[in-house]
């Protein structure tokens, strides 16, 4: 009586699992090294977003200060205090038409909770932030002279009505601040506008500006404000 051939086994299964798993270790290996040296990069990539995401937060704030004044039929006022980044929208208890007509003693009764309007604190998006001015022409929009929303939408100078007066290099340019990432040094080079930079300095202001994140909000006479790079 003849036995059944049994199945021959198959050879080399053994040193095939092993060599799947030595494949599989080196493709985990060279995707640990890949995620590594990307990681930086996706971190600066997210920081900026985040830091572009802020500086439109405060656009924004600034631009319903520009509504309210359509809206209301009356001007707004806008602070912004420097480094912690409270942007603050003011009415005046009185209900003025012009940014002409505002005192100190009218500023004194209208910058307080009272007549809070609305107010955003920068930080939501990044928390790393500093806010400052390279406005030449007034300052920081503080409360002894905030930016006057006229009921037209126009952005003034409190007390005179008159636009702002911005870098002479920078025609068209009017009210400018700007964020920029905690402890980084802002020079000239990279706070002026991208107008008065030559094509070499356009070049280095825009690395600069990419690896210190650093965002211009600049808002015009005609009060559309924007967010520049």
């Amino acid at each position: 009586m003849t036995r059944p051939h049994s199945k021959p086994r198959a050879r080399g299964a053994r040193s095939l699992a092993a060599f799947s798993l030595v494949e599989l270790m080196i493709v985990v290996s060279i995707l640990g090294l890949l995620a590594t040296l990307s990681a930086p990069s996706v971190m600066r990539g997210i920081e900026r977003n985040n830091a572009r995401g802020e500086a439109r937060n405060i656009a924004n704030a600034i631009r319903m200060a520009r509504n309210q004044a359509a809206s209301r039929g009356q001007v707004v006022l806008v602070t912004v205090t420097p480094n912690t980044g409270l942007v603050n929208l003011y009415r005046t208890p009185t209900a003025l038409t012009s940014c002409t007509t505002i005192t100190s003693t009218v500023l004194t009764a209208s910058i307080n909770a009272t007549n809070l309007l609305h107010s955003y604190t920068a930080g939501s998006r990044y928390a790393d932030a500093l806010i400052g001015s390279t406005n030449a022409g007034a300052g920081f929009a503080t409360a002894t002279s905030p930016i006057c929303f006229s009921p037209s939408g126009r952005a003034l100078v409190t007390g005179t009505g008159v636009p702002f007066a911005g870098d002479s290099s920078c025609t068209g340019m009017n009210y400018r601040m700007w964020i920029v990432r905690k402890g980084e040094t802002v020079d000239a080079d990279l706070s002026k506008c991208v107008a008065a930079a030559n094509e070499a300095e356009r070049r280095t202001q825009k690395d600069n500006r990419d690896m210190k994140n650093f965002f211009m909000i600049h808002v015009p006479y005609n009060g559309n404000v924007e967010v520049i790079q």
